[in-house]
């Protein structure tokens, strides 16, 4: 009979890595800004974002509202 797995942790590391390749997604309307290059996995996008917030701020594309921008911390709106 095969041993029961009960009481076990098994622990994956599905997140991001520096140097991981990162995929920029399209614009969806012609007044779209460039959108900043993403990894595309959930959990790296998620570690991405932590790493992103310590040094920038994120604000909507002026052409399509999606939040796809990141500006350095500390730059004035245009």
């Amino acid at each position: 009979m095969p041993r029961s797995r009960r009481n076990q942790v098994f622990v994956c590391d599905l997140g991001y890595r520096p140097g991981m390749p990162l995929v920029t997604r399209p614009a969806t309307t012609p007044e779209c800004e460039p959108h900043e290059p993403w990894p595309g996995p959930y959990v790296a996008s998620s570690e991405y974002a932590d790493l992103m917030m310590e040094t920038h701020d994120q604000r909507p594309c002026r052409g399509c509202g999606l939040w796809l921008i990141w500006e350095p911390k500390g730059k004035p709106d245009a």
